[in-house]
């Protein structure tokens, strides 16, 4: 049974000095999981002031692909708007054709 994983991460400045190794693990959940259109399917989603889908649940079928995208993400200097990830915001993203 196929399992969808929504990944949100916290990317403001709270985190300052910490999101890439963060990121090195949500990097690292990918390759240990049975990625694939019969298997789990992974969404990612960053936010800060702003809420940034970076893939959703149908872009990728390899984990390697996703920790490519992963890599490009970089922090912002900015606050934290927590309920830019309320899942009535979030939730159209996912499905999206990206």
């Amino acid at each position: 049974m196929p399992l969808d994983l929504v990944i949100v991460v916290d990317k403001s400045d709270y985190w300052q000095g910490q999101l890439a190794s963060l990121l090195q693990g949500v990097g690292t959940l990918a390759t240990r999981l049975s990625v694939g259109v019969n298997f789990t399917h992974i969404a990612f989603v960053t936010y800060a002031e702003t809420a940034t889908l970076h893939f959703n649940l149908v872009r990728y079928f390899q984990s390697s692909q996703m920790q490519s995208e992963i890599t490009r993400i970089r922090q912002d200097d900015s606050g934290t708007a927590t309920h830019l990830v309320s899942h009535s915001n979030i939730q159209p993203l996912l499905l999206l054709q990206v």
